[in-house]
Order: C-alpha cells, then sequence, then structure tokens
C-alpha cells in the first residue's frame, strides 16, 4: 500500500465478519482499541473506527489480528503505518495502513490465507489486486 506500483503486488481480500475473531490497534502495545478490518492484504489493510479519532497519516501503530477461517488459527502481529483517512457523514473514520517491519514468511502466511479463503469460499475475487 506505499506506492502505486506496489499496490498491485498483493491479493486483496475484501473481509467478511465470520473470517476474524479479532482485530485491534494500540499506540502503545497495552491498550487495544477494536476495529473492523474491511481490507486485508500482505500489504497492509484498511480498518474502520466507530468514532473519530486522533490517528493521522503517517502516525504508525501495533496491529493484531487472528484468522480463524483457515486450517490452522493465524495471528497476524505487526507495525502499521497509516497512509490515508476517510472520514464518513456516520462519524466512522476509514484508515488504509500499510504493515510496517512484517516478517517475509507471514506475508507468504497472509497470501495462503487470503487464497484460501478464495478457494473456501467460491467467491471470484482474483480479480481484485492490491
Amino acid at each position: 500500500m506505499t506506492g502505486e506500483n506496489e499496490k498491485r503486488a498483493y491479493i486483496r481480500d475484501n473481509c467478511d465478519e465470520e473470517s476474524f475473531i479479532g482485530s485491534k490497534i494500540s499506540t502503545d502495545g497495552r491498550n487495544w482499541t477494536d476495529v473492523k478490518v474491511y481490507d486485508f492484504s500482505a500489504g497492509g489493510i484498511k480498518f474502520c473506527l466507530e468514532k473519530d479519532s486522533t490517528y493521522k497519516v503517517g502516525d504508525v501503530l501495533n496491529f493484531e489480528l487472528v484468522v480463524d477461517e483457515f486450517p490452522t488459527q493465524v495471528k497476524i502481529r505487526s507495525k502499521i503505518k497509516i497512509r490515508r483517512t476517510e472520514h464518513h457523514r456516520d462519524g466512522q473514520v476509514s484508515y488504509g495502513a500499510s504493515f510496517v517491519e512484517l516478517n517475509p514468511n507471514m506475508r507468504i502466511r497472509i497470501d495462503e490465507v487470503i487464497l484460501y479463503k478464495k478457494r473456501q469460499g467460491g467467491q471470484d475475487r482474483s480479480a481484485n489486486m492490491m
């Protein structure tokens, strides 16, 4: 999610709520806020908060996501960097963020999870590339 050329390097999943046990962010690694993830790839995420927050472009946050729709549960922990924000009329705020310092093996694991979900769900979202 960092640059225009890099945006297309990862398979993207438009998420459904049943896929995740929990997704959350934190500024200090101790106090966590639940978030709804709308878009997910090995490059980054799009998430939403139900109320306005103080997060802005350039902020680096801790991120945790547990994927339950895979043969074994996958836990992803990484730092994310806010790349863009979108304020909605209902007060919600969407954030686009890229992973920072994500282990290359975890990027591969994320791609495996997304491809598995696509095969299991029968949903043809393979044309959606991030």
